[in-house]
C-alpha cells in the first residue's frame, strides 16, 4: 500500500487482506455533507485516526468495517425498512402540533439562572468546548459525522444557551428546544455504546490485539468524556434550570434522532461508512431494532418523570368529539 501524506482525509478506503473485493470496487464520490468520505463499494472502508507513521496524532484504533458481515454492508434494503422509515417520518410530523402546544413559554423568571449556578454552567461550557478542540487537534473534524459528536455539540450549545438566556429570548428558545436531546441522548448514547456497540465491535474484531486496542481506546481521555462523562453533563444541563420534561422535549429528541438515521442511511451507509452496524437496513430485524431504540428513548423519558398529559388531553378531546358526533 502506498504511503499517504499527512494532509489526506482521515477516513480512507483500503482493501482488507482477508476480504475479496467485489467486481465494482471503484471509489464513491464524496458527499458535500461529509467531504472526507471515500467509501468503496467493497465495504472495506477504514475509519479512525491516522497511524503515527502517517502523521497521525491520536493513539485511537482504526476500525475495519470489512470485519462486519458483508450482507450487512452491501445489498438492497429490506422491504420492512422501506415501509418503516416513511411511516416513522409521518408519525413524527403528525405529532408536531401536539408537541408544539406543549412547548414552554418564555418569561423573565424562567430565563433567569440562579447566580450560584452561573459559574458551574460556564465551567461546563468551557469543558465541552475543550473536548471539541482536543478532538480537532488530535483526530480532526471527521468525528462530527457521528451521532456521538453531534450530541456532544448539541450539549455544548445547550450550555451556551442556558448561560445567555437572560439576555436573549432567542437563546432561551434554542436552549429549551435542546433540553430533551441534550439530556435524553446523552444517557441513551452511553447505554447503546456500552451495552450494544462495544460488545459487537469486540466480537467482530479479528484477533486479540485488535480487541485489546479497541478496549484501550475506550479508556482514552476522549472516549471517557463522550461516552461516560456526557451522562453527567447531560443531567447537569437539565438541572441547571430544571422543569418537568414535556412531550415537546421527547418530540425534539425524536426529531434529532430520526434526522440522524436518515443522514446515516442516506449518506454514510452507501459510502461504506458503517459506524453503527446495528442500523443496517439489510436485515429483516432492522424495523425491530429501530423500534427498540425508539422505545428505549421513550422509556428513558418516562423514567425521568416525563409528562404524558398532552396525549391524555388529546385522547379525551377525541372521545368527546366522538360522543358529540354520535
Amino acid at each position: 500500500m502506498r504511503q499517504r501524506s499527512a494532509d489526506e482525509p482521515l477516513i480512507r478506503a483500503a482493501e482488507a487482506p482477508e476480504t475479496a473485493p467485489c467486481a465494482d470496487a471503484s471509489p464513491l464520490p464524496a458527499h458535500p455533507l461529509a467531504p472526507g468520505l471515500n467509501g468503496r463499494r467493497d465495504g472495506a472502508s477504514f475509519i479512525g485516526p491516522k497511524p503515527a507513521s502517517e502523521g497521525g496524532g491520536s493513539s485511537g484504533p482504526i476500525m475495519a468495517f470489512a470485519n462486519f458481515p458483508l450482507w450487512l454492508r452491501e445489498g438492497p434494503w429490506k422491504l420492512g425498512v422501506k415501509v418503516y422509515i416513511p411511516l416513522l417520518i409521518v408519525a413524527i410530523v403528525a405529532a408536531a402540533p401536539i408537541a408544539l402546544r406543549e412547548a414552554p413559554a418564555w418569561s423573565a423568571s424562567t430565563a433567569e439562572l440562579p447566580g450560584a449556578r452561573t459559574p458551574l454552567c460556564a465551567c461546563a461550557l468551557g469543558w465541552t468546548l475543550l473536548v471539541l478542540c482536543y478532538m480537532c487537534f488530535t483526530t480532526g473534524a471527521w468525528p462530527m459525522i457521528t451521532f456521538t459528536m453531534l450530541s456532544w455539540t448539541m450539549l455544548t450549545i445547550r450550555f451556551a444557551c442556558v448561560l445567555g438566556a437572560r439576555s436573549s429570548r432567542a437563546l432561551w428558545l434554542i436552549g429549551e428546544a435542546l433540553r430533551g436531546p441534550a439530556l435524553l441522548n446523552s444517557i441513551f448514547l452511553a447505554a447503546v455504546w456500552w451495552l450494544a456497540l462495544v460488545p459487537l465491535i469486540c466480537y467482530f474484531s479479528k484477533g486479540t490485539r485488535a480487541r485489546i486496542g479497541f478496549l484501550k481506546f475506550n479508556a482514552s481521555f476522549f472516549l471517557v468524556n463522550v461516552h461516560a462523562l456526557n451522562v453527567a453533563l447531560g443531567v447537569l444541563s437539565h438541572r441547571l434550570a430544571p422543569r418537568q420534561l414535556a412531550i415537546y422535549d421527547l418530540w425534539t429528541t425524536l426529531v434529532f434522532s430520526a434526522a440522524y438515521v436518515l443522514f446515516y442511511l442516506g449518506c454514510l451507509d452507501p459510502r461504506g461508512v458503517h459506524l453503527y452496524i446495528i442500523l443496517s437496513p439489510r436485515s429483516h430485524f432492522a424495523p425491530l431494532v429501530y423500534t427498540a431504540l425508539l422505545g428505549a428513548q421513550l422509556g428513558l423519558y418516562a423514567s425521568l418523570g416525563g409528562s404524558f398529559d398532552a396525549f391524555s388531553r388529546e385522547l379525551a378531546r377525541a372521545q368527546l368529539s366522538l360522543s358529540l358526533s354520535s
